[in-house]
Order: C-alpha cells, then structure tokens, then sequence
C-alpha cells in the first residue's frame, strides 16, 4: 500500500495506563493541561465550564476513593513504514 510516498509495512496497535491518586491529580498532570483539556473544554459552553469540570472532577475523586486509584488508559497506534 502506498499513502503519501510511503509503503505502510505492519500497524501495531497498543495502550498503556496512567495511575492517579485521584481526579484532581489527573485534571492538573502536565501532560492532561497540555494536550487534554482545553479540546475537552470545546464541548461545554463556556458559562457552564467551571461548574462541569468541578463535578467531573469531585466524580472522579469519588471513584478514585472507591478504587483506591484513578485510571487512564491510553490507545495508541505505531506505523512501521518505508519512505518510496
């Protein structure tokens, strides 16, 4: 197969998990503020944000108490390819 002057040889499919102490950890890690949240926030009006986020993060403390943890799994996809 041919995409964009490259020869795709295999698709490796994999995830890997992030372990929180609790909701708030997760919502204020580096990496959430950085690549996460503000695309998150895109989908709630921007009056009603503050009040949406602090549920969602007083959920996700809840379910870390319950669990002992938080968990974040994240899929991704590795391309082995060759330039034609």
């Amino acid at each position: 197969m041919n995409e964009n002057g490259y020869v795709i040889n295999e698709i490796y499919y994999d995830e890997f998990d992030y372990k929180f102490v609790d909701g708030s950890t997760m919502l204020n890690h580096f990496l959430i503020t950085l690549s996460f949240l503000e695309s998150w926030k895109v989908f709630v009006a921007k009056e009603k944000q503050e009040e949406i986020f602090e549920e969602v993060e007083a959920r996700l403390n809840e379910l870390a108490r319950i669990n002992g943890f938080l968990n974040l799994t994240i899929p991704f996809v590795l391309i082995d390819c060759q330039k034609t």
